[in-house]
């Protein structure tokens, strides 16, 4: 760039004429509540990924289906934010991850009866957010194995660096999941404008990030899950 001859083109979903109208909707939504997802996505431009929690990701196609542990992480929404439910598995060192659930409004009744829908095994661990009420209503539709994730003071650095961990992120890709990797961001440094090593809060960029926190629990944990 910037070399004699040379011409910059930005293309975006606007110049593609094959794009379903529900995709093109989608995509501008989020990119109207994330500037970083705007700038990448709709307009088609080199996103920074400086401050950003989590930039080693690769996005797959499909889950490996030979894997040596698997669990599973559950963030709950209510009604302004979505609840999440996510799905990790480790396989040759690397964790593989797929998000499940992605919906506002949701009771922990709600959930229950998700998960009955996709038929959800019964004897798997789900770990979910502290939430007594919500896992005792997700519980009594059968769900018995779901539990409180571990959390107290550091846990969100603590979960965020034994995520780091593992290398690369392996990542169905999915936009919602695209949305919260380029907008979770560290806070800056008020007097140096440098990352720190906390996370940026209430940016309604990291419920899909705090499932795989508590999922990851389940990968790490000497307890057969």
């Amino acid at each position: 760039i910037g070399k004699e001859g040379t011409k910059v083109i930005y293309s975006n979903l606007n110049d593609n004429e094959f794009i379903p109208e529900k995709n093109r909707i989608e995509l501008i939504a989020k990119g109207k509540a994330n500037a970083s997802f705007h700038k990448v996505y709709i307009l088609g431009k080199t996103g920074a990924t400086e401050g950003i929690v989590f930039p080693n990701v690769r996005w797959i196609q499909a889950m490996p289906k030979k894997y040596k542990r698997e669990a599973f992480g559950m963030d709950f929404g209510y009604t302004n934010d979505p609840s999440t439910m996510v799905r990790v598995v480790l396989f040759e060192g690397q964790i593989y991850a797929e998000l499940m659930l992605y919906q506002r409004g949701l009771t922990g009744s709600d959930i229950g009866e998700w998960l009955k829908k996709i038929k959800f095994n019964k004897a798997k661990y789900i770990f979910a957010d502290v939430a007594p009420a919500t896992i005792e209503e997700i519980r009594r539709k059968g769900f018995k194995k779901t539990r409180a994730a571990k959390k107290g003071a550091g846990s969100i650095v603590t979960g965020i660096d034994t995520i780091k961990s593992f290398g690369t992120i392996n990542i169905v890709d999915n936009i919602h999941w695209r949305a919260e990797q380029i907008g979770y961001k560290y806070q800056e440094n008020p007097a140096t404008g440098d990352p720190t090593n906390d996370p940026e809060q209430n940016k309604n960029v990291d419920h899909i990030w705090d499932a795989l926190r508590y999922a990851i629990q389940g990968i790490i944990s000497k307890r057969k899950i």
